[in-house]
């Protein structure tokens, strides 16, 4: 992720997106490292990158069972993409 051509960048995004269809219990002990790497990516200055850390997001919160935080998903999601919008503040 730390690459500076945008198509590698991008291909690994994907890469780790598509790892949570096919597994999601091994990806789900790495969410504490993947997540904040995927959200700085969503900052990244070429639109293709930004686009594929949010569907990479998504695809990995589709994949979640906890029927506590699977509930929560969509708000955090919109939060981490945009915090400013999906935020009040206190």
């Amino acid at each position: 992720l730390e690459d500076k051509v945008w198509r590698t960048k991008q291909g690994s995004v994907t890469l780790l997106g598509s790892m949570a269809h096919c597994a999601p219990k091994q990806l789900g002990s790495c969410l504490p490292t993947i997540v904040p790497r995927l959200s700085e990516v969503l900052g990244d200055p070429h639109p293709k990158v930004q686009e594929a850390a949010n569907k990479a997001l998504k695809e990995i919160g589709s994949v979640i069972r906890n029927p506590e935080v699977s509930t929560l998903v969509p708000s955090l999601l919109a939060a981490i993409a945009d915090p400013n919008a999906a935020t009040r503040c206190c």
